[in-house]
């Protein structure tokens, strides 16, 4: 009855910290209202991809692709190309597909003519359909944009690419390839000053040989909202070369609301991490358990409290495992520091089955053994879930900077 109770009070708890992200109001998808009293959303990053050089005489391919954030999709997607200042020529209408990550794209083919830069510009009509968390009467709404960008056609000794990056996740890497049709020296990277703090990227060689290549590989920090650009500089004897590449951050958030399954697996998962702090200082195995004793006013109650602790944190976990997995970081869970957790999971489990079952156990096992069983489960799981939440938690990221992670 007391767990039951305890159970029913942490979830209660737990309701309220995640009140903003359980309402059904529109204020938990939209940040605010436009003075003609409609709902500003988030809105999605549009880019067209391309290489960030053409050799002349080659083929091209530009991207126009569309990436929305977690409430809502695109449900249709046109774009049509305007006018083209410069050498490009275009061999034909766009072609429209689905990447894998189901983000809706348009691709234009061109033919690239003599050294310089064509100018792209693309009218584009997209539109949204919203993810109501209630039925609402205006589910999709249409939008237009204007873009454009710009290709360069050039005759260069180190070949560079992709032109453009797109991140979707924390900690995500991509990579830059570089291969030299010549020998080029003093190759550098410069991040642009908005980048600071978002992104790190490792240092190419700093030159190459007829033939030679080299890798930056570039990971995201924070995420974000943001298009902005690296550049890549060399030389080719005594002349200055320099390329720049497109980085996009993408923030799969809510428009300035809160993601409900999101918010409920953020905040399971820092309730159960202090309860498993808690409950490793009120175990048995703890050398702090006199004291602990004296606190509950007997052994017997301090047991009972750990016990209670213990299956309320199991509830916990399985409730943040389910709502990430099936939520926002589905994609992520083979990722290190989150298989860290997996794992810290699977010894709750063990280790609760070992201490609910624990006379059965004790028979099978002896008292000694089981008691090693449960310490160093113990000492694993609370180990495992501070590494995973210092490495991996979303109010960590102060941590890991400082750490230079």
């Amino acid at each position: 009855m007391k767990k039951t109770f305890l159970s029913l009070m942490t979830l209660f708890l737990l309701i309220a910290i995640s009140g903003n992200a359980l309402g059904a109001s529109c204020e938990s998808c939209h940040s605010s209202r436009t003075p003609s009293g409609g709902w500003i959303y988030h809105p999605p990053v549009i880019t067209l991809l391309h290489d960030p050089f053409y050799l002349p005489d080659t083929d091209v391919t530009v991207r126009l692709i569309i990436t929305p954030a977690s409430d809502y999709s695109i449900s249709s997607l046109s774009g049509e190309l305007g006018t083209i200042y410069g050498s490009l020529i275009s061999t034909g209408p766009g072609t429209p597909g689905v990447d894998p990550q189901g983000n809706k794209y348009i691709d234009w083919t061109f033919t690239a003519g003599g050294v310089g830069e064509s100018i792209l510009i693309v009218d584009v009509d997209y539109t949204v359909y919203y993810k109501h968390k209630t039925p609402g009467t205006m589910d999709s709404a249409s939008y237009f944009d204007r873009i454009e960008t710009t290709v360069i056609v050039a005759d260069l000794d180190l070949s560079i690419s992709p032109g453009t990056l797109i991140f979707e996740k924390e900690r995500e890497e991509k990579e830059i390839q570089l291969t030299a049709t010549s020998d080029v020296t003093d190759i550098e990277v410069i991040l642009h000053g908005s980048l600071e703090g978002l992104v790190t990227f490792s240092q190419p060689l700093v030159e190459l040989s007829d033939g030679g290549s080299t890798t930056i590989t570039v990971t995201v920090l924070n995420r974000t909202n943001i298009i902005s650009f690296m550049t890549i500089k060399w030389l080719e004897g005594d002349v200055q070369r320099e390329i720049k590449i497109e980085i996009v951050i993408t923030d799969p958030g809510d428009g300035g609301g809160s993601d409900l399954l999101g918010e409920v697996g953020k905040y399971t998962g820092i309730a159960a991490a202090v309860l498993v702090l808690v409950g490793f200082f009120t175990g048995g195995t703890s050398r702090l358990k006199t004291i602990a004793n004296k606190v509950f006013g007997s052994a017997k109650k301090r047991i009972d409290f750990h016990c209670a602790l213990s299956f309320v944190t199991l509830i916990l976990v399985a409730i943040h495992f389910a709502t990430l997995f099936y939520g926002p970081f589905r994609n992520l869970i083979f990722q290190w520091e989150v298989i860290l957790g997996e794992v810290a999971m699977l010894i709750m489990v063990i280790i609760s089955l070992n201490g609910i079952f624990q006379k059965k156990f004790i028979k099978l096992l002896g008292f000694q053994n089981w008691r090693r069983v449960h310490a160093w489960g113990s000492y694993l799981i609370t180990v495992l879930v501070s590494i995973h939440m210092l490495l991996y938690g979303s109010h960590f990221v102060w941590f890991r900077e400082l750490i230079g992670y």
